[in-house]
């Protein structure tokens, strides 16, 4: 049987957003390390199409 210890919401929610910080974090570390040319933001907007490439 597993047990836990008693939390708040508030400090559930603490936790959570702290993992996915570090979650996000690690991401970025990792995306930074892949080797190949970067490219910018804007870029990458244009070709998923969430940006109009005229504005």
């Amino acid at each position: 049987m597993a047990m836990g210890a008693p939390m708040s919401s508030e400090q559930h929610e603490h936790n959570v957003d702290e993992l996915e910080e570090s979650d996000d974090a690690q991401a970025f570390d990792a995306a930074m390390a892949e080797e190949g040319d970067n490219v910018p933001w804007e870029q990458a907007l244009v070709e998923f199409g969430w940006s109009d490439p005229k504005i």
